[in-house]
């Protein structure tokens, strides 16, 4: 994927587009726009091209309409001119993002064009809505599998035995009459399969170039576990009572007070969760932010910070370029790995016999120890100071590492900075 798309995707995560006019701006950028609007059928529903044009839309000339797509491409390679990678991936796709918006702004103020207005005037699109409610009974011990291709998805405990969608369909075509009569072709099905319920949008054939956003609210019975696939679109959960599986390509996923473990890859978007059982997350571009996890926790992420208010199990961290914060109380096993990012953490209690494994490549690594905390500590900093403010017994201390006692050897510290600075504490 070019960096000019990936721009607009993160501009569409952070709502400051919304997708019609995200999927626009790309079809602009695209190499290929000329032979998409020729009308050539895409071979699936997801990735459609918009209907051909027969003339220019209104409120642009032919000639402005050929040269809108260069201006917004110079534009996104002008933004992308002024941003340097040294600060990290993260910060360098912020700083993008910023840089793009300004400069669209001015482009919008030059051409006297809103970014709406941009979509309007590329495809001349209407839309047309409708609101449908679908109900099918769960199976004890089954699952909810949503897949929703483009659209907001919300979880919410229901009340009864059964799973209800309430769901709203949204399409785009030339006019308002023609995206009305194409709603018969999109439709929202729940299928029951074993002791699964399948809710997905299903396009028929006569409908698979228009393009459609489905947003759906689901009440999900108690006890009933919850799989969801998401291609384009925010997943928000609440009360639910059983494990929970979100795949998300491009948008957030926020998770509630969870009875059940929280298991999520996303490929761009954030990760929030308020509580859970365990909790599992693997995210290319984005934060992680989660407040009690009562078990353990598994964090992987590529570029993006992570905060972990509390976890009481197992601790295990991968964060390629972002910070990394966390609280561990009673965990047994803690270990940590940031090769581009500061470090911050908490030890309020450690489980008898836990082994504490700390590792920064590049970046400041702080810990700040309870005082209940007994263990034999190893600090060692390759390139940068080293500072333990600890009671240590029998300290070996040297210009790049520190070990000693604190209290009795009931557990297992070590911390190691290739090019930082490293200090402990006590909390």
């Amino acid at each position: 994927m070019s960096e000019e798309r990936v721009m607009i995707l993160k501009m569409l995560k952070e709502g400051k587009i919304t997708v019609e006019e995200a999927e626009a701006l790309i079809d602009a950028l695209s190499e290929e726009a000329p032979a998409s609007a020729s009308g050539s059928a895409p071979s699936g529903a997801e990735a459609v091209p918009a209907p051909p044009q027969e003339s220019p839309p209104s409120g642009m000339g032919s000639e402005r309409a050929a040269s809108l797509g260069d201006e917004i491409r110079n534009v996104v390679r002008k933004a992308l001119e002024g941003v340097r990678p040294p600060e990290g991936l993260g910060r360098s796709m912020r700083e993008v993002g910023r840089t793009l918006r300004e400069e669209l702004r001015g482009a919008a103020v030059e051409v006297d064009l809103s970014l709406h207005d941009v979509v309007h005037d590329l495809f001349g699109l209407a839309s047309a809505s409708e609101d449908v409610e679908i109900t099918q009974p769960a199976v004890p011990g089954g699952r909810l599998v949503l897949r929703n291709p483009r659209g907001d998805v919300r979880l919410v405990r229901g009340s009864g035995s059964e799973i209800r969608v309430r769901a709203r369909k949204q399409v785009w075509w030339r006019t308002s009459e023609e995206a009305r009569s194409l709603l018969g072709s999109l439709q929202v099905r729940a299928t029951p399969t074993g002791q699964d319920v399948i809710v997905e949008p299903v396009v028929d054939p006569e409908g698979r170039r228009m393009r459609f956003r489905v947003d759906m609210t689901v009440e999900v019975p108690e006890g009933i576990g919850a799989e969801v696939d998401v291609k384009s679109g925010d997943v928000h959960v609440e009360g639910l009572t059983a494990d929970l599986e979100a795949r998300i390509a491009s948008g957030d996923l926020i998770v509630g007070k969870h009875r059940g473990s929280v298991r999520a890859t996303v490929k761009s978007g954030d990760v929030k969760v308020t509580e859970a059982e365990s909790l599992e997350v693997q995210v290319a571009s984005g934060d992680v932010n989660a407040g009690r996890v009562t078990g353990s926790a598994q964090v992987r992420v590529a570029s993006g910070d992570v905060s972990l208010e509390e976890v009481r199990g197992a601790v295990q961290a991968l964060v390629q370029s972002g910070d990394l914060t966390f609280t561990a109380n009673g965990s047994d096993a803690v270990n940590g790995k940031v090769l581009s990012g500061d470090v911050e953490v908490r030890l309020n209690a450690l489980a008898p016999g836990a082994r504490v494994n700390l590792e920064v490549l590049a970046g400041d690594l702080e810990v700040e120890l309870a005082s209940t905390i007994r263990a034999a500590l190893r600090a060692e900093a390759t390139a940068g100071d080293i500072d333990v403010d600890l009671p240590l017994q029998n300290p070996q201390k040297s210009r790049r590492r520190v070990e000693g006692i604190l209290g009795s050897a009931d557990a297992t510290i070590e911390l190691r900075v290739l090019s930082g600075d490293l200090s402990v504490g006590a909390a």
